[in-house]
């Protein structure tokens, strides 16, 4: 399966997604700490947000967009 684009990758391809998804080029690139972010899905609320990752594990950090802004949440 292909890996969800982390940090820099979501800007190289801001300007191929569809005009609905360009927000997701906007969102955080790395948590409080540094910690790179990646796009995920949640099929509990059916929305997209990030999520901070370290070593390939989550951090719990995690980030979505609420009224036009994204919106920090920690786990």
């Amino acid at each position: 399966a292909p890996r969800a684009p982390f940090g820099p990758a979501r800007d190289r391809v801001r300007e191929r997604r569809p005009e609905t998804l360009r927000y997701l080029a906007d969102a955080p690139q790395q948590d409080p700490e540094g910690n790179k972010t990646v796009v995920r899905f949640s099929r509990k609320t059916k929305q997209q947000y990030v999520a901070a990752e370290k070593d390939g594990k989550a951090t719990g950090w995690s980030a979505f967009f609420v009224d036009g802004k994204w919106v920090e949440g920690k786990k």
